[in-house]
Order: C-alpha cells, then sequence, then structure tokens
C-alpha cells in the first residue's frame, strides 16, 4: 500500500522540522504520536515510549525504524484506530528485536491480529490489552497462545502474572451472548475466577451454573452499575449450597435487602465475602451487619472473611456512605446507637445534628476508633460546626480513642482537636487539608 500524498507531505515536513522531545508527550520519556510529524528521530527514542493514537502506512514505515530501539509502544485511546492492516507489520518487527518490549494494545483488533500478537508474546515483557474491545473469542485465542508459552516467566499481562491472567476470566456487556456461552464452555475447569463485570443475563446465568460447582471465585459487578443481579439471587443461593468446598462471593453492584438475606443462609458455603457497601442501602448494610452478628461463634465464623477482614472485626465497624432514596435515616441511626456491638464509626458523609446526636454517646464511651472523611477524597464534610461538640464527648471518655481525619478543618476545629490529644491514642490525619 503507497503512501497518499497528504503523509508524503507530512513526512517531508518532519525531516525538515526540528522535534522538541517534551512535546506533545505528557512525560519526558514518552512520545504522542498523531500524524507522522511527532515521529523524532531514532536517537531520540532509544530506551523511551511510543503512544500511538492514529495509524497509517506512512506512520508504520516511519515507526519501522525505532521499533528495535524503543522500551514501549502503545496503540490506541480505547476505541478503534483500524490497527488491523498493520497488525501482522508491527508482530514481525517485535519478533526481529534483540530485547523484550512492553506492548499495549488500547483499541479494537480481530481475530486475525491476535494470532499474530501471540506469536510474538515470546519477545514482549509487560502486554497491556483493553480486553473489553475484545470479542470473547478473541480473548480466548490470545488466552491460548499464552498458555503454550514455553517460558512464560517474566510476561505480565494487565498488570499480573501469567498464572493469574489464565486463572480469570471478565464477561463483559456488549459481548454476543452466543459466543459468551460458547466460551464459557470452554472455560469449565480451566479457570478459578469468573468476573461477570457489567452485564447479567439468563443466558449468562445458564453458562454459569457448572462454573459454580468447581470455581474458586466468583464476582458480580464493576463501579456499582445495576447489572439486575437481584433477579438471579435465588438460583444463585442454591447452586452454592450444593458445592462441596467454600467459595469466595464478590458483589461490587446494587442488591436488594431481601437477597442480602439470600446470602445469610450461604454462609457456610462462603469462605470469604467481599461486598461494595456504598452501593448498598442503609437497610441491607444493617441487615448484613446484624446476619454476621447472629452466625453461630464456631470454626466457620472464625475463618469467614468480609471486605478483607475477620468477620467479628468487620461487624464491629460502621461506615456512614451517602444515603439512597429508600433508606429510612432514623431507623438507621436509631439502629446505629442500640447496637452495642460496634466499636468502630466512619463518617464518610456530611456531619447533620441528627449524626452527631447519635455519635455524642457512642464517642464519650463506647468507641474504640473514629474516622471522619473519606480517606480516597478527602472532601468536606462540614466537621467545622461539630468540633466543639466531638471535643466536649471526647474529654469524657476514660480510654483512649483511635482518630481519624481525613477531611478539612479550620483553625478554631484544630484547637479543638488539640484540646483532645490527651484522649487519642492513635491520630491519622491529612495535614494538607488542614488550615495553615
Amino acid at each position: 500500500m503507497e503512501p497518499d500524498s497528504k503523509d508524503k507531505q507530512q513526512t517531508e515536513q518532519a525531516v525538515c522540522k526540528k522535534y522538541d522531545p517534551l512535546s506533545p508527550g505528557k512525560e519526558p520519556d514518552e512520545f504522542i504520536v498523531t500524524n507522522v510529524s511527532h515521529i523524532p528521530d531514532k536517537s531520540s527514542t532509544r530506551n523511551k515510549k511510543l503512544s500511538v493514537r492514529k495509524m497509517s502506512e506512512c506512520i508504520l514505515k516511519a515507526l519501522t525504524q525505532h521499533m528495535n530501539v524503543l522500551s514501549e509502544i502503545t496503540f490506541g485511546e480505547h476505541q478503534d484506530m483500524l490497527l488491523d492492516p498493520y497488525m501482522a507489520e508491527i508482530a514481525s518487527l517485535i519478533l526481529k528485536r534483540k530485547r523484550k518490549i512492553s506492548l499495549g494494545i488500547f483499541t479494537r483488533i480481530n481475530e486475525k491480529s491476535v494470532q499474530a500478537l501471540g506469536r510474538c508474546l515470546q519477545k514482549i515483557n509487560r502486554l497491556s490489552v483493553d480486553e473489553q474491545l475484545l470479542l470473547p473469542q478473541a480473548v480466548f485465542i490470545l488466552r491460548e497462545y499464552v498458555e503454550h508459552l514455553s517460558n512464560p516467566q517474566g510476561l505480565t499481562i494487565n498488570g499480573r502474572s501469567v498464572a493469574t491472567w489464565l486463572n480469570e476470566w471478565k464477561i463483559h456487556a456488549g459481548q454476543p451472548q452466543d459466543k459468551v456461552v460458547q466460551i464459557l464452555q470452554l472455560l469449565l475447569g480451566k479457570i478459578k475466577t469468573l468476573i461477570i463485570a457489567d452485564v447479567m443475563t439468563y443466558e449468562i446465568m445458564d453458562g454459569l451454573v457448572p462454573h459454580l460447582y468447581v470455581l474458586d471465585e466468583v464476582e458480580f459487578g464493576e463501579n456499582g452499575k445495576d447489572i439486575n443481579l437481584d433477579c438471579y439471587m435465588d438460583r444463585i443461593r442454591q447452586l452454592i449450597l450444593k458445592r462441596k468446598e467454600k467459595i469466595s462471593l464478590v458483589v461490587r453492584t446494587k442488591i436488594c435487602t431481601f437477597n442480602m438475606k439470600l446470602i445469610y443462609f450461604t454462609y457456610e458455603k462462603i469462605k470469604s465475602l467481599t461486598i461494595d457497601e456504598k452501593y448498598l442501602s442503609a437497610g441491607g448494610r444493617v441487615m448484613l451487619h446484624d446476619d454476621i452478628l447472629r452466625l453461630p461463634q464456631d470454626e466457620s465464623i472464625q475463618v469467614l472473611k468480609v471486605n478483607g477482614l475477620d468477620a467479628n472485626i468487620w461487624a464491629k465497624k460502621w461506615f456512614m456512605y451517602d444515603w439512597k432514596p429508600e433508606d429510612n435515616q432514623s431507623n438507621t441511626l436509631f439502629w446505629l446507637e442500640c447496637c452495642v456491638q460496634v466499636k468502630g464509626v466512619g463518617i464518610l458523609i456530611d456531619m447533620t445534628d441528627k449524626i452527631m446526636e447519635t455519635l455524642a454517646p457512642m464517642l464519650a464511651e463506647v468507641l474504640h476508633e473514629i474516622q471522619f472523611g473519606n480517606a480516597e477524597t478527602g472532601a468536606d464534610i462540614n466537621l467545622d460546626r461539630y468540633m466543639v461538640c466531638v471535643t466536649t464527648c471526647m474529654l469524657q471518655r476514660k480510654k483512649k480513642i483511635v482518630f481519624k481525619l481525613f477531611t478539612e478543618l479550620n483553625a478554631i476545629g484544630i484547637h479543638c482537636l488539640g484540646k483532645c490529644l490527651p484522649k487519642i491514642y492513635t491520630l491519622s490525619i491529612y495535614e494538607e487539608l488542614l488550615s495553615p
């Protein structure tokens, strides 16, 4: 394929133009390529990274001289950039390298291109692929190439070791249902973790059935997206109860209070439970806590993990997330005030008079740990208004407390905190959020 006149003109301009190694790349070691004028001379790209955002025959020709000196090259921006016509040649250039390279494919490629990628895996030390853009049969083909590598040591795929990547399979929305079910049949007994990310259908449920008897872990949902899991929870519960060995259950999607109760009846077959609590209603979380607290204190509860903690430890902590429309705030706060087992509270939402009223007696006597603010965001929760009351309660304590502060605090609030220091056992604080 001959380069068109526009690409020829850009090539000539690139020869005459002095290239700034810091532009248009985001980092000194990265060059972002959208046309040939963005490709510097060979000496500038040694041990550097090229991020190719657009592809043409002319760009491929210009890249040829760089492929044996680059440390990393990526293609695409998580959308289709029509890479397929060039993938065989790219793989051929990678195979000619003396040293391994890091490769990123963030664009849609077909099965033939995946085969070309598979043939050059022995020259890749770090592979990043946007699997969500690929058809399931294309990912399965890549899997087969990885399985047949004679020496997979040193290769990572999407940040994971080969063994870990091979043990997992993720199902995305938009994938043809018949192909998903077909691949699930081929994967039976070959994977340990199945992730149903953002779609759940009756066809997928049918394909999931035989896997639920042999999987080590099953995960539903991603980033809180509602996958309509409630329709399938009773069937999932029945299948889990028929297992011989325990399973790890991960839920990162909405689930109603009734189905939270269904999970309770499967605890004897669950070794670890991970639930993204911020997507649950307050009533659902109350039920989950009560269910854990009611479990028999035998060996089974001692080994159960909830969100990475021993079940007994997790049940003694309570975090306040954003209220859901269906939440009864008064009932939830009343439960918290009456639940003598709760020894740690985290306030991740704006403080209110009702929350402070509930928190005051707990803060003065029973709590072992208090957290104000979200450690991930550091968002302001209006704590300044209540620091005098917090201080009054803290000074009444007989025992010291673990105090975590991940929110903004003005000078008066800091002064109040200073008065509390004799009552604090451990203080964790984001200093950059405090008033100077």
